[in-house]
């Protein structure tokens, strides 16, 4: 289709020349063009020299404004420019790709961004199942949140923060939630790795940007997940200035010049032993709360919360369940209601029953069954191993050797 399109313009093109050279022709030949001296001379060829300039010009235009409107594509829309400088040269102009590219890692600006907006945490204490001791001693901060004002009457201030230290998955965000929503104030939720940015100088900002906006809505909690992403430990040869410059500015903001702004600061880690010292000190994170895993009672409360909105059978023990998963962290339990509800569902079951639970737990720990093809030979290799540990433990300690129950296959 291009090529007929091609041969069709060339056409076009050629019978309009032969046209305008008829044309100019007639009009040289009829003394009406400046040709007239020429034809008195007899001078023809230069005639036809004429018309054929004339003629290579018509059909050589289009193609020149065509590499020109390609050039300017080319060079990102700008024509070739020429000074008293540089007379004659191009000035060399990024390609769409770099343009592209100086867009995308442009520096964010902060006057344009929307401003943290925070949330109202419907959490309360008796969602979370166990964790008594935790509860009693978080219920003060509690108080004084409720109370800011009686705080100012009596010159007592706020405390700065709270850390949440304990495994993974023990519902320390959970906890944080549940501060603000009894206390019925605003929540802030950030991650301590969003503060880390490209550009140095990002990082404080995003800091100071957090608290102002937790100020203008005081009391207020703010909740900084894993804080060990920039709370670290500084050492004198660190090269990373950009993580000390955010931490010192987070240092600031929880213990500075501005007094009791009403703003709870609640972190969690997961190794509160590789913090910085000066973040932990008194007046910044003294309070530490430690939330370990749950035991059976708090295991058995944990299933029954999570097994509220579920369809049980009445042969599910909850109880037994809790005996069964030692070690489990509130989110693993969690993780184990959730599982044994699709089981059922996979099953076509319209309620949870204790098999469903099994197989759950099964999936958890074992992740899941695992076939292996054997032959009759590994399957006797292992049959007659394990009949040795059978013998190895009905014998006393004492007299289990490893040469004298030896066994020959």
């Amino acid at each position: 289709m291009k090529k007929k399109r091609v041969i069709f313009k060339i056409l076009w093109k050629g019978f309009l020349g032969i046209l305008l050279a008829a044309v100019l022709y007639w009009l040289a030949t009829n003394r009406v063009l400046f040709k007239e001296s020429i034809l008195r001379t007899g001078n023809r060829p230069a005639l036809f020299a004429i018309l054929a300039t004339e003629l290579m010009l018509f059909c050589l235009m289009p193609i020149c404004r065509r590499k020109e409107s390609r050039g300017v594509r080319r060079t990102g829309g700008k024509r070739l420019q020429t000074n008293q400088m540089n007379v004659g040269h191009e000035i060399p102009t990024p390609s769409p790709m770099e343009i592209k590219t100086k867009e995308q890692v442009a520096v964010p600006d902060n006057k344009s961004a929307e401003p943290l907006a925070p949330i109202q945490s419907a959490v309360r204490f008796s969602d979370i199942a166990g964790y008594e001791g935790t509860k009693r001693s978080i219920q003060f901060i509690v108080n004084c949140l409720q109370n800011i004002n009686t705080l100012d009457i009596v010159g007592a201030k706020l405390p700065a923060g709270i850390l949440l230290a304990g495994p993974p998955g023990t519902g320390k965000t959970f906890m944080a939630k549940a501060v603000a929503g009894e206390a019925g104030v605003p929540f802030f939720s950030v991650s301590a790795s969003s503060f880390m940015e490209l550009y140095v100088g990002q990082g404080p900002r995003n800091i100071r940007a957090l608290y102002a906006a937790a100020r203008t809505h005081s009391p207020c909690v703010v909740f900084i997940d894993e804080i060990d992403a920039i709370g670290g430990i500084r050492n004198s040869g660190e090269t990373n200035s950009e993580r000390r410059n955010t931490l010192n500015a987070l240092l600031v903001e929880l213990d500075g010049m501005a007094g009791n702004t009403g703003i709870l600061t609640i972190a969690a880690t997961n190794t509160p032993e590789d913090l910085d010292p000066a973040l932990v000190r008194a007046g910044r994170f003294d309070r530490k709360v430690y939330m370990p895993l749950p035991d059976v009672q708090e295991r058995e409360a944990i299933l029954k919360i999570h097994c509220r909105n579920k369809r049980i059978c009445p042969d599910v023990d909850f109880k037994h369940l809790a005996v069964s998963t030692p070690g489990f962290s509130a989110s693993m339990l969690a993780s184990l209601a959730n599982e044994a509800a699709l089981h059922a569902a996979y099953c076509d079951s319209f309620s949870v029953s204790m098999a469903d639970f099994e197989y759950a737990m099964f999936q958890i720990i074992m992740e899941g069954e695992q076939k292996k093809s054997t032959n009759e030979a590994e399957r006797q290799m292992v049959a007659w191993h394990e009949a040795g540990h059978t013998l190895a433990i009905k014998e006393p300690l004492i007299k289990a050797p490893l040469k004298s129950h030896a066994i020959e296959i």
